[in-house]
């Protein structure tokens, strides 16, 4: 059965989280495990996605989609990769 973990929060850019995102690799005992990265409702700037995803992309994991918010009409889009 799969598992959904979720993670919010941390600083990503001194690699605070990467102990957490390596827990996070072995409970999924995959060798890609699948990740999809939503920013806040306060509308993250995507440009910073790239910083968050960096972690996973060490531990192999699989960018399932993205999700982005556009500020004129407050809408959520997915992208999938």
């Amino acid at each position: 059965m799969g598992k959904i973990i979720a993670l919010g929060g941390g600083v990503f850019e001194n690699g605070e989280v990467l102990p957490i995102i390596e827990r996070i690799y072995e409970i999924c005992g995959k060798s890609n495990p699948k990740v999809l990265y939503l920013p806040t409702a306060g509308f993250d700037d995507m440009d910073d996605a790239e910083i968050i995803l960096k972690p996973f992309k060490i531990y192999s994991f699989y960018l399932l989609a993205r999700a982005s918010a556009t500020y004129a009409n407050a809408s959520l889009h997915f992208s999938v990769t």
